[in-house]
């Protein structure tokens, strides 16, 4: 029995690992790109609501339409919670002025997203 020869075997081993790196590319590529949008999506969020806990009512505005377009195109769970956080700043910044346990809940809401991203 012939088993052919090297170079036959050489060309079916490279065939292979071609179509197993065709097939998963592009699930490394989405994965890749999540996070990407995930640490975008955080940064954005974290930056806004600062601003706006400063009193700023142009980050509070851009903040409220951020996290408005962000759900609509998030597309993983974790993408969601980053923006349900960013909701729940954001309903928490319309009751302005804010009093202390709201300020801290606040501050707490931030903190959570600046840490998450050691997490994830």
């Amino acid at each position: 029995m012939e088993i052919g020869p090297l170079s036959e075997w050489v060309a079916a081993v490279a065939e292979l690992l071609a179509v197993c790196v065709a097939l998963f590319l592009p699930y490394i590529n989405n994965f890749r790109e999540s996070k990407r949008r995930q640490e975008k999506f955080r940064k954005t969020i974290v930056t806004l609501a600062q601003g706006a806990l400063h009193q700023d009512q142009m980050a509070q505005k851009q903040l409220q339409r951020f996290v408005m377009i962000a759900f609509f195109i998030s597309s993983n769970p974790k993408e969601q919670d980053i923006v349900e956080i960013g909701m729940q700043i954001d309903t928490l910044l319309q009751h302005q002025p804010l009093d202390d346990a709201q300020t801290a809940q606040l501050i707490d809401l931030i903190d959570s997203l600046k840490c998450s991203k050691l997490r994830s």
